[in-house]
């Protein structure tokens, strides 16, 4: 900010959605505070946590590709249908519980397992 304008300090000093931000940055801060308080995390677990979801990033994002894929190919043809994205997803994700748990990380693998618990038990039409 010391290379900015005075014009532009200026417009951001008393621009309402910089001062919004800025409050919702602090209460975030605060909230997580509170939640890693609560939460009784030693900051080993919390850099582990974090370690796993950016290790899962890539899986999430291949997995996104795949649906993408797959509705790009279903609406190429109607040979594809609602019951085979589903398996497609239902077997990505069992591949990244797998992986969670081959990596030790029990939470990430929980959460999955719910996941792919709603998935099978909703009917698609």
């Amino acid at each position: 900010m010391s290379k900015w304008s005075k014009e532009d300090k200026s417009i951001y000093n008393n621009s309402e959605v910089f001062k919004e931000l800025e409050k919702a940055t602090i209460d975030n801060i605060y909230r997580l505070d509170i939640i890693s308080k609560k939460s009784n995390l030693n900051p080993q677990t919390i850099k582990d946590i974090g370690n796993a979801a950016k290790e899962a990033l890539p899986a999430i994002k291949e997995l996104k590709q795949n649906i993408n894929s797959a509705k790009d190919h279903e609406s190429e043809s109607d040979n594809v249908s609602n019951d085979d994205l589903k398996d497609n997803v239902v077997q990505e994700l069992e591949k990244i519980k797998e992986a969670a748990l081959k990596e030790g990380n029990k939470k990430l693998a929980y959460h999955v397992e719910r996941t792919l618990e709603e998935i099978l038990s909703v009917e698609v039409p």
